[in-house]
């Protein structure tokens, strides 16, 4: 299916960048504030892949955009396009890529997720620990006390794979 690609201001840098529902980015060519980035063809801007020791974030996409006074920040092209394109009614705090593809930024691909709701998809799609005779030992050493109990309540977990149960916060 050949979708058209539509173009929305990034917020904090209206008048200098756009960014598509494909998930690209590029700067407005309007706007003459600094020096000419390396772009690609028609003003995208080339997406960067993360090279961190974090393995989680190694396969996002991201860009460098910069400010009139020549800052530079770095923007994760996922989070660009969910906050241009999708709204967020319910202040979820993060973006699930719903085939798993981390950098397949398409806005049908994203929605806004909850920490939970993104980590059962990750276990679903076979990304989170995976179930079998460790998957109690590994979920109690990632998932603090709240989350398991929130997980135990939701049916993943056996409220015996929950831990110690205390009052502490």
């Amino acid at each position: 299916m050949n979708q058209t690609e539509i173009w929305r201001e990034i917020f904090g840098y209206e008048g200098i960048y756009l960014v598509s529902n494909m998930g690209n980015v590029k700067r407005d060519m309007s706007f003459k504030g600094f020096r000419r980035k390396k772009l690609r063809s028609k003003g995208i801007l080339q997406p960067l892949q993360c090279h961190r020791k974090d393995k989680k974030k190694a396969d996002y996409r991201f860009v460098c955009l910069f400010k009139p006074d020549n800052k530079m920040v770095k923007r994760s092209i996922h989070r660009l396009v969910a906050s241009a394109f999708i709204p967020n009614p319910e202040g979820k705090p993060e973006i699930n890529h719903k085939n798993a593809i981390k950098h397949d930024n398409r806005v049908v691909n994203l929605e806004w997720v909850t920490g939970t709701e993104n980590y059962l998809h990750a276990v679903k799609m076979g990304l989170g620990p995976q179930i079998g005779p460790n998957h109690a030992k590994n979920v109690r050493k990632s998932l603090n006390r709240r989350r398991r109990k929130r997980l135990a309540l939701l049916g993943v977990l056996n409220s015996n794979e929950t831990g110690p149960q205390t009052n502490e916060y």
